[in-house]
């Protein structure tokens, strides 16, 4: 899967030392491309986790069956069933004693002219759905239009957290995202409808000295397990970014009684509303 800021690697990492017991230092990786990997249509729709750490997964469990297939010739009179993978190793669980390194296993499948190799495709027909609620506080500058986010809470179901860590910080990300969304950037079309601010600059992406201060912005999680998903794991990706633009503007809308039906807020914007109500208050009433 193509790295892309998500965590996507480390979370595939992850799975293959759970499975495999071999430690970060052991796992490569290369980077996609078409010439050398098998057909993958994308890095998107949420599906780092729950499909590439499901295609993950697979192939670990894949794996796992071919070492034991050596480590059951390599150590006579051991049945698999009496074998775990830990620390590098395959040790029988009987006699600790007993073990083998996957360097030994390794070459005694090399030198049987073999490979411990695998390929997979995964698919899944099931669709479980994460869900999320974000809640926000604002503060409107009538003076100045300015909105300032004060206080945020999201929190998600996603199955079981793989990576709590990333996890959290995925959805800071996307409530950051969100926060643009709702307050700064925009497309903004000339007469002729071509694209005004072809600059990154013109962009008017959200900061992170516009963000909340970070014991402001607070992100819990309701673990659940999902059958259909890696260690019972689902998607976060969209759904961390998709409710914030909703969630921010709604309070804004609620702050100025004004149900706005476009995005960005920006100061322009609600300055606009604000005159145009201080201009229908003082129209006289014939």
């Amino acid at each position: 899967a193509s790295e892309m800021g998500n965590g996507s690697n480390t979370m595939q990492q992850m799975i293959l030392m759970e499975v495999l017991g071999m430690p970060s230092e052991s796992i490569a990786f290369v980077t996609p491309d078409t010439e050398l990997t098998l057909y993958d249509v994308g890095s998107y729709a949420s599906r780092g986790t729950y499909v590439g750490g499901g295609v993950t997964l697979k192939i670990a469990n894949k794996c796992k069956e071919l070492i034991l297939d050596e480590a059951e010739q390599m150590m006579e009179g051991v049945d698999r069933s009496d074998m775990e993978l830990r620390n590098n190793a395959v040790y029988c669980i009987s006699d600790p004693e007993k073990h083998l390194t996957m360097a030994e296993i390794a070459l005694h499948a090399h030198d049987a002219a073999r490979d411990i190799a695998i390929s997979a495709i995964h698919a899944t027909e099931a669709a479980p759905i994460s869900a999320g609620v974000h809640a926000v506080k604002v503060r409107v500058d009538t003076e100045t239009g300015e909105v300032e986010v004060l206080d945020y809470v999201a929190v998600h179901d996603v199955g079981r957290a793989i990576n709590p860590l990333n996890l959290e910080s995925q959805t800071h990300g996307g409530i950051h995202m969100g926060m643009g969304y709702a307050l700064s950037e925009g497309v903004v079309l000339d007469e002729k409808g071509a694209v005004k601010g072809k600059r990154l600059r013109d962009s008017h992406l959200f900061t992170a000295a516009q963000m909340p201060p970070n014991d402001h912005v607070k992100v819990e999680f309701l673990e659940s397990y999902e059958p259909s998903g890696p260690f019972g794991a689902k998607s976060i990706a969209e759904c961390a970014t998709v409710p914030s633009g909703p969630a921010v503007a709604n309070a804004v809308c609620n702050a100025l009684h004004h149900h706005f039906r476009d995005l960005p807020l920006n100061k322009e914007k609600v300055l606009a509303y604000l005159k145009e109500k201080k201009d229908r208050q003082l129209q006289p009433d014939y």
